[in-house]
């Protein structure tokens, strides 16, 4: 992901995080907005959450991609039901365009977290494969020196054959 990207998806996170503390905050505006929508009250507190947790999981991308990935599918789907309540009591198109804003922006938040899953991982040289670091002591991966791939190290078969030639 190219750092453009990386702040496109930091900036989602934050404006989720923002919107679910000011929904969670009691103002009369949200309310009312709600009212109209005819959210039930039991229902509204469930909707920041939401929000909240797809800023958290969001800014766990490093770590957790698959679940990054989750949240921005469940964010979209998320903000196509708000334009969806919107339609069902007949707003004007207005009072649905932060929600459409927002859809968009998921959508193609979750677009591209999905891209980045698919790429192959690169290997530090032609015809190497991966053998993942729980199969070697953590003092030889020290030695060996190993790749981060979606949060976990891999050391290559070469690399470990070398090793164990050099230390027999």
């Amino acid at each position: 992901m190219s750092q453009r990207e990386s702040l496109s998806v930091n900036a989602l996170a934050a404006v989720l995080a923002l919107d679910a503390v000011y929904n969670v905050v009691p103002n009369r505006w949200i309310d009312e907005d709600l009212e109209r929508l005819r959210v039930p009250r039991w229902l509204r507190f469930a909707l920041a959450s939401a929000k909240g947790s797809g800023a958290v999981a969001l800014m766990l991308r490093r770590r957790r991609p698959g679940l990054a990935r989750l949240a921005s599918a469940c964010l979209t789907l998320y903000f196509l039901l708000a334009i969806g309540a919107h339609v069902r009591v007949r707003d004007e198109a207005w009072r649905c365009g932060s929600a459409a804003v927002l859809l968009g922006w998921s959508g193609v938040t979750w677009s591209r977290l999905s891209r980045d899953s698919s790429k192959p991982a690169v290997l530090d040289r032609p015809g190497a494969h991966r053998t993942r670091h729980a199969d070697l002591p953590r003092t030889r991966l020290r030695k060996i020196g190993y790749v981060m791939q979606n949060g976990i190290p891999h050391v290559s078969e070469g690399a470990i054959e070398e090793h164990r030639t050099t230390t027999s």
